[in-house]
């Protein structure tokens, strides 16, 4: 965002989104907060600029209409996020079921490889003395 500069010029004819990276931490996050608002761009506002949209399916109408949800004519109570939800992706943790197994799994596979490769090095260094040997003259 360091390379947005915003000038009495600057307009976009069509929407525009502004993309950036998933913050990790909460410091960050405020970081990129106060970077946005320190941009000074008009932010598309979809309940003041009366935004209306559909969609629809074989069994369900979707709408957003004056900043609600309408599911099949109703309107739809929607709930922030609670932060036992937020709290479990958050932990960084792996959760599925056979990790530690296939970790355990590759660390003896990379052993069993090296100890091959060693064996064959030296049955290689072997091989090359017995075949040097046999021109050597007695």
């Amino acid at each position: 965002m360091n390379n947005v500069k915003k000038n009495d010029e600057t307009s976009f004819n069509i929407p525009t989104a502004l993309t950036i990276s998933m913050p990790y931490s909460q410091k960050q996050l405020e970081h990129v907060e106060n970077e946005i608002v320190g941009l000074n761009l008009n932010w598309f506002d979809p309940v003041d600029d009366d935004l209306r949209t559909t969609l629809n399916t074989e069994t369900t109408a979707l709408q957003y209409k004056h900043g609600q949800y309408v599911v099949n004519g109703k309107i739809e109570d929607i709930h922030p996020a609670s932060s036992d939800l937020n709290k479990q992706f958050s932990d960084g943790k792996s959760s599925a079921l056979f990790s530690g197994y296939f970790r355990v799994q590759g660390n003896i596979l990379a052993v069993f490889f090296v100890v091959i490769m060693i064996v064959l090095l030296i049955f290689i260094f072997i091989g090359q003395k017995i075949y040097w040997n046999r021109f050597r003259r007695k």
